[in-house]
């Protein structure tokens, strides 16, 4: 009957005979009323299913310990919980746990929220998700606290991994609008504010060096081997360490004292060396511009530069020392 809608409204549009016109109508009116019964059929039946098919999903399943779905909910370690006080479905987190969690402590958060300019609630338009700026962090600082997959998070916060996805992109959108020009610059303003600080941690915990107020490093990733030229091809030879016995890519940081990287320069290729990189990075030449008496500290395969020493090395401190200063 439902299909008998449209030609009945269009009988009654073009008849011109009213018992006709009212007949076609009526059945207009008939035809609508089938499509919502069979509307309404269809909804339950799908509700049916869906019923049916939770409950095989059930009865398959593995029986844990205390119940899978006593701890299936949503939490919260912001402002909500305390900061992970107030759980009412375990006990409540410590400082040290909640410290491990997040690599930040409960008073840090709100430091946190305001300093990198967090709106209240993020929202996604397409996928329709909201969730409060606090939580967002915390679901970035777990994420990027250490290598863990999305189903390790869903116990944390009880969420699904898709939620949790589009919740870290979201923050990290807001967060490279915000602070981009860290990724590809140095900071120099605040080391040049920090630089003695830094230098007399650094001498305190038994440094011979006065004036060193980093560390640089080089970083190997590896990755698989690359298999489109075949096992001799260009790739291979340029992609792979002798070094490492792995193909990956190199990287040079700068960390500071206070555990921040100031400076990442790459990817370089798989072969090239800390010496190579330094020199293709250009970084002395830019410590030299905007510090002129300082020092960094590195490892044995840099080469021993005005601004750069090499540890270990009794003789190369003393040179080094002498020509920094």
């Amino acid at each position: 009957m439902s299909a008998l809608v449209v030609p009945a409204l269009l009988g009654a549009v073009v008849s011109r005979n009213p018992r006709k016109r009212v007949l076609f109508l009526a059945l207009a009116v008939i035809g609508l009323v089938e499509q919502d019964e069979e509307e309404q059929e269809h909804a339950a039946r799908r509700q049916r299913r869906r019923l049916w098919w939770n409950a095989a999903l059930n009865k398959r399943a593995p029986v844990l310990s205390k119940s899978i779905r006593a701890i299936r909910v949503r939490r919260f370690f912001g402002a909500a919980s305390n900061y992970g006080r107030q759980l009412a479905i375990q006990n409540p987190m410590s400082p040290a746990m909640f410290y491990s969690f997040f690599r930040f402590s409960r008073e840090d958060i709100p430091r946190l929220v305001r300093a990198l300019r967090l709106p209240g609630e993020f929202y996604c338009p397409l996928t329709r998700i909201r969730c409060g700026g606090e939580e967002a962090l915390l679901i970035l600082l777990k994420r990027m606290s250490y290598a863990n997959r999305w189903v390790d998070c869903e116990f944390i916060f009880g969420r699904v991994e898709s939620w949790l996805e589009v919740v870290f992109y979201m923050i990290l959108d807001h967060l490279y609008e915000f602070a981009y020009h860290i990724c590809f610059t140095m900071d120099v303003p605040r080391l040049q504010r920090m630089a003695p600080v830094f230098a007399a941690a650094i001498h305190a915990k038994g440094a011979p060096l006065e004036n060193c107020i980093g560390f640089i490093d080089g970083t190997f990733r590896h990755f698989c081997r690359p298999a489109k030229d075949g096992y001799n091809g260009i790739a291979q030879r340029m992609q792979f360490s002798g070094h490492k016995k792995e193909h990956g890519n190199n990287h040079q940081g700068i960390e500071t004292p206070d555990g921040l990287i100031v400076e990442m320069h790459g990817p370089f290729e798989g072969r090239t060396n800390d010496k190579r990189m330094v020199a293709d990075s250009q970084i002395l030449n830019r410590l030299a511009h905007f510090f002129l008496a300082t020092a960094s500290m590195e490892t044995r395969g840099m080469t021993m530069a005005t601004r750069l020493c090499k540890p270990h090395t009794k003789v190369g401190n003393a040179l080094a020392q002498s020509g920094a200063s």
